[in-house]
């Protein structure tokens, strides 16, 4: 918990409330989570879930298809705003929406940590 603690602490204050967020809403088979962003093409998916690599907030490369809820795992999106939220199960199943959550979350983006 210090680590995680030390970590949170280098990013936007919204990030801590995200984190509070999606824990309280996670569903109980939940592993992580997934966010959303509409654009004038259609919907785009962080991270991404073609299986090609992206930066994590650590600053390491990942395949994964979603974001870890435990231990927190900090979203990379490239734009402030509201992202809707899918969870992601066991074997990287969708899980079915919240509906508390359908109005969308608001999120910050990051800097990756050791970075300017």
């Amino acid at each position: 918990m210090h680590r995680l603690l030390e970590v949170l602490s280098g990013f936007p204050p919204c990030i801590e409330e995200l984190r509070g967020v999606l824990h309280s809403y996670a569903p109980p088979k939940a592993r992580g989570y997934r966010l959303f962003w509409l654009t004038h093409e259609g919907e785009v998916g962080f991270p991404r879930d073609d299986g090609g690599a992206w930066v994590c907030s650590t600053g390491r490369k990942s395949t994964a298809r979603s974001f870890r809820l435990y231990p927190f795992e900090a979203p990379m999106v490239p734009h402030a705003g509201l992202y809707g939220v899918g969870y992601i199960g066991q074997r990287q199943v969708d899980l079915p929406p919240v509906e508390a959550l359908l109005p969308g979350v608001y999120v910050e983006p990051i800097k990756i940590q050791g970075k300017p």
